[in-house]
């Protein structure tokens, strides 16, 4: 028991195991307690409480659709959530917002309360720890993209220009220096006739 609380609390992927477990977690019961407040408050006036009960549903699914990796989605629609700053701020304001002890129940009030903690506990420890999970580029990216790239170098001797060229550009580069290549080579053919289309076509 030990050794594996050691695991989880000492090392880089126990703590990566705990966040995406808290995160998964958190997740679910956020939208849980959107979908009771939603309920619990359907016919009061003003509908704050049911506004804020939509807001924390699509939040809690933001939160599940990180875990499952939906990685284009959330680039492209939520751009914001892809570092590991951002991520851990916006678990912090989901955690303090799904907090609701308005009702003078108390099963609500506990509930909503244990949610937010779960929620501001994964913020922490992405705000902690997300440096430490940040994903490096690897190299070679550029070669992937459609244009090259040029860097300017400054050195003792002054400013020096390097162009990185992709393989495609090398070769269509290859392709239209053989065209130019062969056009110089094959001049076109002389007409037959002189300048004067009449010239020889005496009467």
């Amino acid at each position: 028991m030990c050794d594996a609380f050691t695991q989880l609390c000492c090392t880089w992927e126990g703590l990566e195991s705990c966040k995406k477990v808290g995160a998964f977690a958190s997740g679910g019961l956020v939208v849980a307690s959107g979908v009771l407040t939603l309920i619990s408050s359907t016919f009061d006036f003003p509908p704050t409480p049911q506004v804020r009960a939509i807001w924390n549903i699509i939040f809690g699914l933001l939160i599940l659709f990180i875990q499952l990796k939906w990685e284009k989605f959330i680039t492209k629609r939520f751009g914001f959530l892809h570092h590991w700053f951002l991520r851990g701020i916006f678990y912090v304001f989901v955690g303090t917002n799904v907090m609701d002890c308005r009702d003078d129940e108390p099963g609500p009030c506990v509930f909503s309360v244990v949610t937010g903690c779960t929620c501001i506990f994964v913020g922490f420890v992405e705000l902690i720890f997300g440096t430490r999970c940040q994903k490096e580029e690897p190299e070679g990216v550029e070669d992937s993209q459609p244009g090259g790239r040029a860097q300017v170098n400054s050195g003792p001797e002054g400013p020096s220009l390097t162009v990185n060229v992709t393989p495609a550009q090398a070769i269509q580069g290859a392709s239209w220096a053989a065209k130019a290549s062969a056009a110089n080579n094959n001049p076109p053919p002389a007409s037959s006739g002189g300048a004067n289309p009449f010239f020889g076509h005496r009467t």
